[in-house]
Parts: C-alpha cells; structure tokens; sequence
C-alpha cells in the first residue's frame, strides 16, 4: 500500500503458528490490554458463541 507514493503498509499472508503458541502468548498477554479492549473481545467472543478464555 502506498500514500503519496511512499510504501505504508504491506499486504502479505499472516504468519504461521502452531495453536499451543498462540495460547501461551494469550495466556501471558491477559489482563495487560485496555479493559475496554478486553471487555469488548470477550463480547464478541460470548456473541460468536465461544466460551471466554480466563
């Protein structure tokens, strides 16, 4: 992507992780994000169905 013709962003496939990873870096990051934040991706997550990890 470009604006004014300088490179802002990149546009590419989202790297691979296995699951256990992807857990373990949630599990560490919990409770460190703005509690809006947080507040709003458990709503989407009970909204979406799944059960709100804690």
């Amino acid at each position: 992507m470009t604006r004014g013709g300088k490179h802002i962003a990149v546009i590419g496939p989202a790297p691979v992780a296995p699951g256990r990873m992807v857990k373990a870096f949630l599990a560490r990051s919990a409770g460190t994000l703005d509690d809006d934040f947080e507040a709003d991706v458990a709503a989407a997550r009970e909204v979406r169905g799944h059960r709100v990890l804690r």
